[in-house]
């Protein structure tokens, strides 16, 4: 994979994300925020902490943010919309230090490697996260 490889896994990663926060930001408000999503019984705010915490989970900052909510029905989107940015671009700026051997390393005890965890943060976030943010999106306006 390379530099080059590791560099275009960086992109998908910001790529997906700026996607995601442009969604939240042009129509998710404050009162939206416990109003069920229509996916899996999950809240907004349950998909905006799955979209938070996803990137500190694999970032050195996860020991101090274990177990702390991003996301609270006392929050402003636009809060929760500066914490995964920054998030974002700390898992970003750990990956782009990594080799193909780190990428290719198995990630704890689950057995995957950080590669594909990335793959999977990617996926989930354009495949299921975003779509049920728009989703509710969409049946706000009917």
């Amino acid at each position: 994979m390379g530099k080059e490889g590791i560099e275009k896994l960086c992109r998908r990663l910001a790529v997906e994300r700026a996607r995601t926060l442009r969604t939240i930001g042009r129509a998710i408000e404050e009162n939206d925020l416990l109003m069920p999503s229509g996916t899996d019984d999950l809240s907004v705010m349950d998909i905006l902490e799955l979209i938070a915490t996803s990137d500190t989970e694999f970032t050195s900052d996860a020991v101090l943010l274990k177990g702390t909510s991003q996301v609270g029905p006392f929050l402003h989107p636009l809060y929760f919309i500066r914490v995964a940015s920054e998030s974002r671009g700390k898992l970003l700026t750990e990956l782009s230090s990594m080799t193909d051997e780190d990428l290719d390393r198995p990630y704890l005890s689950t057995g995957m490697t950080v590669r594909k965890v990335v793959e999977e943060l990617i996926t989930d976030e354009c495949e299921h996260l975003r779509p049920a943010l728009e989703r509710y999106i969409e049946s706000k306006g009917n």
